[in-house]
């Protein structure tokens, strides 16, 4: 699939909607009332790293939509900071914050971008977390609050409603303990998502009453489970389980309506939950091998593959079999978050190519693929890892806040202009070595 064999060009279709993503906390700066600032403040992060003022997108958006308009993005995916507009009660918001907002999302408008709008990327007013998230009962009440208000204040400016980013990331913090709280749990889990999955539900609903035909999606991290040793029964075991924790239960239940989770109680039909995704956003980064030994279950590498900056082994093959997944759901499906976190501009500029000749070859195949957004568009925070990885188009200097597009993002540009990856294309910005 990614041989060079015969690769002459791979083309996309005219109205491809092209961009990137960025969330809230992440490029902001000055979040400091939800649970990651906290948990930074206890020193969890890499080389004891804080999110601080990041990137300063909070005051710097309008230069940074400027290079997305220069690098020839037509749509841009972004997120609010849920702490930011409630900061101490699900009812009470800051009128400042909403009229920023309405401010950045016009900006957006104002420069023609198509406009993907994500309402929960991970973090969470601590009023609500410290109350339980969403393992509490009504937490869906005080979310969809929140939602309602967003939908009436800026419907008219969001093209795409994304009601949760990457719930299952959940896992992080309830499973594997590496994100707050730190819990090993899986009945903690399995009530957490079944909360998110209720969450959407009502959120959706919250939107639709605001602004009917709105079109409202859910983006979900896809993962291909491989069991280390295939013939080991452990293995095998904990890759079926971690396969419907992390993939098939947030497509199946807002699909059927059912929520059905280990060691989370009974079955429970929603009905505002069956059907309720008009659209499916598909993140992808990497597959992931499962070994009962490790003591987490999951490893990313053998020894000697090649990693990022995360860990993780390039697996652009895994990002067919994720939109083979979604393409039997019937809707329409967008790439909604796919990068690399390295140093080697080269190592991204290849990733990308890789990737976008895989949508290609999905399009072809008669899958209703109408997007592609890489992640991300500025080098950002990158939650426990601290501001060590790279995954930006734009280079980021922390001390200046100075911005300076990467090679890779004139690549991509070319990309867009073009509506292909070319192996002219390729020969331009890749050395022999990186090429094919």
């Amino acid at each position: 699939m990614l041989s060079s064999n015969g690769f002459d060009k791979a083309t996309f279709p005219k109205d491809f909607l092209w961009g990137s993503a960025t969330s809230a906390y992440q490029v902001e700066g000055g979040n400091y009332k939800n649970q990651w600032a906290r948990w930074e403040s206890q020193g969890k992060i890499e080389n004891g790293e804080r999110c601080g003022r990041s990137a300063n997108q909070y005051e710097l958006y309008e230069g940074d939509f400027d290079l997305a308009v220069e690098l020839k993005h037509n749509t841009h995916r972004l997120g609010l900071e849920w702490s930011r507009l409630c900061p101490e009660a699900p009812d009470r918001f800051d009128e400042k914050e909403i009229a920023h907002y309405r401010l950045v999302l016009e900006a957006l408008k104002k420069r023609g971008l198509t406009v993907f709008l994500t309402l929960h990327h991970f973090t969470e007013p601590l009023w609500f977390f410290d109350a339980g998230s969403f393992t509490r009962s009504g937490a869906e009440r005080d979310f969809a609050k929140y939602v309602s208000r967003v939908a009436k204040e800026f419907g008219d400016l969001v093209d795409f409603w994304i009601t949760f980013n990457e719930p299952q990331v959940g896992m992080m913090g309830t499973y594997w303990a590496d994100f707050p709280p730190e819990k090993n749990d899986l009945e903690l889990t399995a009530r957490e998502f079944a909360g998110r999955l209720r969450g959407h539900a009502a959120a959706r609903t919250a939107i639709r009453e605001q602004r009917p035909g709105a079109r409202v999606g859910f983006v979900n991290s896809i993962s291909e489970f491989l069991p280390h040793r295939t013939q080991d029964f452990l293995d095998t075991t904990y890759a079926g389980l971690y396969d419907y924790l992390w993939n098939r239960i947030w497509y199946e239940a807002p699909t059927t309506g059912w929520i059905s989770l280990p060691s989370g109680g009974p079955d429970q039909f929603v009905p505002e939950l069956k059907d309720s995704c008009d659209w499916w956003g598909v993140n992808f980064y990497t597959d992931q091998r499962v070994d009962s030994r490790d003591p987490r279950g999951v490893t990313n590498a053998l020894r000697g593959e090649r990693v990022t900056q995360m860990g993780w082994t390039w697996q652009p093959a895994g990002l067919y079999r994720a939109l083979q997944r979604y393409s039997s759901l019937g809707k329409p499906l967008y790439v909604t978050e796919n990068g690399i976190g390295t140093l080697d501009d080269l190592e991204r500029v290849r990733f990308v190519a890789d990737h976008l000749r895989i949508v290609s070859l999905a399009v072809e195949n008669g899958m209703d693929i109408r997007g592609y957004l890489y992640w991300s568009l500025i080098d950002n925070f990158e939650w426990a890892n601290g501001f060590r990885p790279r995954f930006g188009l734009i280079h980021v200097d922390y001390e200046s806040l100075a911005r300076t597009v990467k090679p890779s993002g004139r690549f991509l540009a070319e990309v867009i202009e073009g509506g292909a990856v070319t192996r002219t294309l390729m020969e331009k910005y890749l050395p022999e070595s990186y090429r094919f």
